[in-house]
């Protein structure tokens, strides 16, 4: 019993303390004259600015083509009476295209090039200006709605052939996006 008036006690004088904390008088305004404490009428300006290089560019390109498997269609023909072979060939769907769209918020280059795989084969093939290298920029979608910017390349083989049965790999193309 005589704990527990004690641990009372104690809990009753912790209570009761009080400490007087004393402050300066504040004023509006330092001795040099700025107002370093704003009164309760005063206006804080709120200024902003547009910083165009804190936009970060994002990229989304993108890059579509056909197959590229063409054929090679020969209407054999021999002349028994000449004894010569009069067989004819033609190019069946002899082009496929490429196409680049720049989704992108800025500008993008593209090079576009067609290497051949072999020197014997006497296949062509080009893009549509009839160049192996195509190159050019895509402006930026922003603003551009449902058609953002977009460049269809036409890759296409032509004249005669020494290509067997089998499929055979006659050229390459590569992109570049920078």
């Amino acid at each position: 019993m005589k704990k527990f008036l004690t641990l009372a006690l104690a809990l009753v004088m912790v209570l009761t303390l009080s400490v007087n904390v004393f402050a300066e008088d504040a004023t509006i305004g330092d001795a040099d004259g700025s107002d370093s404490i704003p009164s309760n009428d005063t206006e804080i300006p709120v200024t902003v600015v547009k910083d165009e290089n804190a936009a970060a560019e994002k990229y989304k390109i993108d890059i579509s083509w056909e197959a590229m498997n063409f054929t090679y269609e020969v209407n054999h023909s021999y002349n028994v009476t000449t004894h010569e072979d009069t067989s004819t060939g033609r190019w069946v769907d002899a082009d496929a295209e490429i196409k680049i769209t720049n989704h992108s918020n800025a500008q993008i280059n593209y090079t576009a090039t067609i290497t051949p795989e072999t020197e014997t084969l006497r296949v062509a093939t080009a893009f549509d200006d009839g160049e192996t290298t195509a190159s050019g920029n895509l402006g930026s979608a922003v603003n551009s709605g449902n058609t953002p910017p977009s460049v269809t390349l036409t890759v296409e083989v032509s004249g005669d052939t020494t290509v067997g049965d089998t499929a055979t790999k006659v050229a390459s193309v590569k992109i570049v996006i920078s």
